[in-house]
This record gives structure tokens, sequence and C-alpha cells, in this order.
């Protein structure tokens, strides 16, 4: 439970609260598929913390704003987070660096996106005036697309800038 007094963790089975992280360390406090407790402050900055033990694994630089969505596939091997500031971002859990650039979501789409289980689908925006944007995140596919898009097989150097900043 995230609050401004800090990120409350309490025992599932008794209800005992366990431990309180000070406010510095989060207070918006999300648990990943894989059982990592990801905290962000108001600044945005994450911290990702083994679930059962509170052990620290990873601090990693935020957006603008505390980050209110953290997803991840089952493996844990990357977060998808979208900051209160409208911005999609995908972070590789293991490097702690960014995968590609942010993407920043128009006023008019709803701040909420969706990963599959196995990491390969993300979804994303949608609104009114805009439809749900659906991504295979496997870079196998931006190949195909890229060489389909260009009607020919792309050469190696030319598939360097066709997966728009994510690869």
């Amino acid at each position: 439970q995230g609050t401004f007094s800090g990120v409350r963790v309490y025992d599932a089975a008794s209800g005992d609260l366990l431990k309180t992280l000070d406010p510095s360390l989060g207070v918006v406090a999300s648990i990943t598929r894989g059982g990592r407790l990801v905290t962000s402050n108001l600044a945005g900055e994450m911290r990702v913390f083994e679930l059962h033990t509170l052990d620290l694994i990873r601090t990693l630089p935020g957006g603008s704003g505390y980050i209110p969505l953290v997803l991840s596939p089952t493996d844990d091997s990357f977060l998808v987070t979208m900051g209160a500031n409208r911005e999609l971002a995908l972070t590789d859990l293991a490097s702690g660096l960014p995968i590609g650039t942010p993407i920043h979501l128009a006023e008019t789409e709803v701040n909420q996106a969706g990963l599959s289980l196995d990491g390969t689908v993300l979804a994303y925006g949608g609104g009114p005036d805009a439809p749900i944007k659906v991504v295979d995140l496997l870079p196998e596919a931006w190949v195909a697309a890229a060489c389909s898009l260009a009607g020919r097989n792309l050469a190696k150097e030319e598939g360097a800038d066709t997966g728009g900043g994510l690869a």
C-alpha cells in the first residue's frame, strides 16, 4: 500500500504490517508478475525490491512525476511504466537501461497500457478519437515489418534504423 508516509508492506496471510519504507523510497507501489516490489516517489524515481526480503535490487531513473502503472512479463526481464507525465517507457531490469525512447500519449488518449504475460505484445492508449495501439515487442517482427514496408529485404546497415529507437 503506497501512502504519503511511505510504502507499507503487509503479510498477506495474517494482515500484519511487516515494514514501512521511507517516503523518499516511494509513495506508489506495484508488484511485478515475477514477485518484485517496485516503488516510485513523487519525482518519478523507481526502486525495485525483492518482495519477500525487501532487499533493494536496483534504483531506476524515473520520469517527471510519480509512476502509477508498472507492468512486467512473467520473467521480470523488463518493466513497462506509465508516468503521470503520460509517458510510456520500457526499461531493461538487469541493466537498468531504457529500451528505446519513451512514447508520449496525447491528452485525448487513456493513460493506460497492457502487456501480454510473455512480454511480446504491448497495448496502450486509445480513446474517443484514437485507436488502441498494439505493438509487437519481438525484434524479429520489426525486421519483417520493415522489409514489408520497403517491399524488399533490407541490408543489415539499413535495418539499424528500422526499430524506431526500440532496438
